[in-house]
């Protein structure tokens, strides 16, 4: 019984050296997301760093409710494409096995 949880402990500590290096590559993973038109784009790090957006510019001759509205889309499609390749990375290392907490 005493092996058994020896290799446990073993076992935790290498999980938790690959989630580590999973953060390190998550920071380095761009997404894009955008409005559904694509006027509107967002690159973001699975970690949730925006890197750039792009607004084509006849949306500045428009509505500004509406360019705020398509920007709020594409953020939204972003974060939702980091969060599914995060949970894609994360299930490399734990087998599928939820974690109490976000990554």
């Amino acid at each position: 019984m005493k092996k058994n949880f020896l290799d446990l402990i073993k076992k935790t500590k290498i999980m938790q050296e690959s989630l580590k290096k999973v953060k390190k590559e998550l920071s380095l993973i761009e997404v894009e997301g955008k409005s559904f038109s694509g006027l509107v784009k967002i690159y973001l790090t699975c970690r949730n760093k925006v890197n750039k957006i792009f607004i084509d510019p006849s949306l500045f001759k428009k509505d500004k409710d509406m360019l705020e509205d398509l920007i709020i889309i594409a953020f939204n499609d972003a974060i939702n494409k980091a969060k599914l390749k995060s949970k894609e990375k994360i299930n490399t290392i734990t087998n599928g096995i939820k974690l109490p907490f976000d990554f």
